[in-house]
């Protein structure tokens, strides 16, 4: 759990940098396509990975609290994300428990 902890306040680290490189629209000044195409050459990540790690720093903008719980280490990546994407949805609180 504790792994998983750590893990979780890096990639909480690394989607708010994410989201700071979209804001100054670095990878349109690094001649890259889209943000998840810069964040595949920039973190050596497969183009799957990319976009996922994208998906949630757009998702989680919005939704501090699932941005807190990561970054706290409290939830993990997995888990977060797929709250955040009911969330999203529409899902109620009920539902997403």
């Amino acid at each position: 759990m504790e792994i998983e902890s750590l893990k979780s306040r890096l990639i909480a680290r690394q989607l708010v940098l994410l989201r700071e490189a979209d804001n100054r629209q670095a990878p349109l000044a690094d001649g890259c396509r889209s943000l998840a195409e810069w964040t595949a050459g920039r973190l050596d990540v497969a183009p799957e990975t990319a976009k996922a790690l994208v998906s949630a720093a757009k998702t989680l903008a919005d939704q501090t609290h699932l941005q807190d719980r990561l970054e706290t280490g409290v939830g993990s990546f997995d888990r977060v994300l797929a709250t955040a994407t009911l969330a999203a949805a529409g899902a109620t609180p009920d539902r997403i428990e």
